[in-house]
């Protein structure tokens, strides 16, 4: 027999006491094989398994993780015999049809304004960011731009009573500094390939990510969905 699960763990410190969730979306048993007397040697079994479409991606982080595994077991007359095997399972998160040449549009002038009309991208795309400064207003000078793509993991434990105590864990995937003294500037902010999907529906873990841009004193926060493939 194969037993194939898949689970969410959280464990984390709040205050004096510590936190510890979990969360289960796999657990199938499978029988590969009965009613057979095997010789002593070697032997091969096939089997298969559909995986549920909604299955959150394989993840490791600080404060939790999201695990997959699958157990053979082997009935002996005292005790059972059990195998384990890790196996991952790669993000799959489709998004809405979107060109991936739109840009992030900002204007500095006297009212600033930013145009953003695409916020979902897939893995290993650029960002792209165009920057508008008026001449008017803003003298010729050089400026400090910051380019930060931030992952926000949020570790949660299930609501009881109303309430529910959270982990925050937080760290950028990309950093660009630049300096320049150009009115009309163009940035392009690449998504790693190996970086998390975002993930809102499961209950205990949680990924978000925010791209923040500072220009000089001034800061943008534009909130950004990541996925693997744009839907046909």
């Amino acid at each position: 027999m194969v037993h194939i699960k898949g689970r969410a763990k959280i464990k984390f410190r709040y205050g004096k006491s510590v936190v510890k969730g979990k969360q289960k979306f796999m657990d199938q048993y499978l029988l590969v094989v009965s009613n057979i007397r095997l010789p002593s040697g070697p032997h091969t079994f096939l089997f298969e398994s559909d995986l549920p479409s909604n299955c959150p991606p394989s993840f490791k982080g600080k404060h939790g993780y999201i695990r997959y595994e699958a157990i053979i077991v082997i009935p002996r007359m005292c005790c059972d015999k059990r195998i384990p095997f890790e196996f991952h399972i790669l993000s799959y998160s489709p998004l809405p049809y979107f060109d991936s040449n739109i840009p992030l549009k900002i204007n500095i002038c006297s009212t600033n304004t930013v145009s953003f009309p695409k916020n979902v991208f897939r893995v290993g795309e650029y960002i792209l960011v165009n920057i508008d400064i008026d001449e008017v207003r803003e003298k010729k000078k050089t400026r400090i731009m910051k380019f930060y793509l931030v992952q926000y993991i949020w570790y949660q434990s299930k609501k009881q009573c109303g309430t529910r105590q959270k982990k925050k864990q937080k760290g950028n995937v990309e950093e660009i500094l630049i300096s320049t003294s150009d009115f009309i500037y163009k940035q392009g902010i690449r998504i790693p390939d190996n970086i998390p999907t975002t993930l809102e529906y499961l209950e205990i873990i949680k990924i978000r990510y925010i791209l923040k841009i500072y220009i000089d004193n001034q800061k943008f926060k534009l909130p950004i969905v990541i996925g693997d493939y744009y839907q046909s």
